[in-house]
């Protein structure tokens, strides 16, 4: 009995422990978060007085500490204020300069495009005009869609990061500049292919052909090349198939003009070339049928 008292005893005082232990945790936790929000709420205070301060000088030493600091929102909110009050001094160029790379790391990639563009006209002699050209162009290629919407803005973003390597041949962003008009010369040459491929599942053969030959013609060292190829031999063999019996052999005899371009184009030992050939067979067999 009295082992069974002690026992009790101890789980009491081991629970009491762990209550008192809970509930401190708790209780820091708690100051923790107090804390934190008081000085969010002293932050914004603070800040708040500052934008609307007319000490303008305050705001541009606060403006590049935040922006160091990563706080490119308060940054922002600062920098817009001063680009009209300290244009034409020497604070100006960097004004514009932080306000741009704000946009920029806010992911306001049309208003940094501006804003980059923009300086490279209000400075064109300073040391970042080189920078912001290129990070104008750069902005345009973020602002680039997904292969299957329209592609006017990676058209735009091909003319600028072109326009940049004319200016600066010489830049060491050179490289990425092309590596940067290469992703976006495949997000075309996809878009091309993609709706040449559409025209052949839908049955419009006529269309597929002269659709995978713009794409040939447009970007002639395309990496779709092969799969082109062996598609107009198949578009024209289809479209064959399908006319009336007058117009076979002259379009069996396109898909065969097809496969000689494409054994002229397409290097041996390409996987493509068991199904050209399959074709090819096949259109000469019904070439030969048809011929008048």
């Amino acid at each position: 009995m009295q082992t069974l008292l002690k026992t009790m005893k101890y789980k009491n005082k081991s629970k009491n422990k762990n209550f008192i232990k809970d509930n401190l945790l708790k209780i820091f936790n708690l100051f923790i978060i107090v804390l934190l929000f008081t000085v969010i709420i002293i932050g914004c205070s603070e800040h708040q007085k500052l934008v609307k301060s007319n000490d303008y000088n305050k705001k541009y030493d606060k403006a590049i500490e935040y922006y160091n600091k990563g706080d490119f929102y308060r940054s922002q909110q600062l920098l817009e204020d001063m680009l009209l009050y300290f244009r034409g001094t020497e604070k100006a160029e960097k004004i514009h300069y932080y306000y741009a790379y704000c946009n920029y790391r806010t992911s306001n990639f049309i208003l940094a495009n501006f804003y980059f563009k923009n300086f490279t006209k209000t400075f064109p002699r300073s040391q970042y005009a080189q920078e912001c050209l290129y990070m104008s162009a750069f902005c345009s290629f973020l602002e680039s869609p997904e292969s299957s919407l329209d592609q006017t803005s990676t058209y735009q973003a091909m003319k600028e990061l072109q326009n940049f390597a004319n200016t600066y041949p010489n830049s060491d962003s050179i490289s990425k500049c092309n590596k940067l008009i290469d992703v976006l010369r495949f997000k075309l040459e996809t878009k091309y292919f993609d709706q040449a491929m559409l025209y052949f599942k839908i049955q419009d053969y006529k269309a597929s052909v002269i659709s995978f030959k713009n794409l040939m013609k447009d970007f002639p060292t395309t990496s779709y090349k092969d799969q082109a190829l062996l598609y107009i031999i198949k578009a024209n063999y289809y479209y064959a198939k399908n006319s009336i019996d007058s117009k076979k052999a002259d379009r069996y005899n396109d898909a065969i003009e097809a496969y000689k371009e494409f054994k002229a184009q397409v290097a041996q030992g390409s996987k493509y070339y068991k199904d050209a050939d399959s074709f090819y067979k096949n259109s000469i067999k019904e070439y030969t049928k048809y011929k008048s």
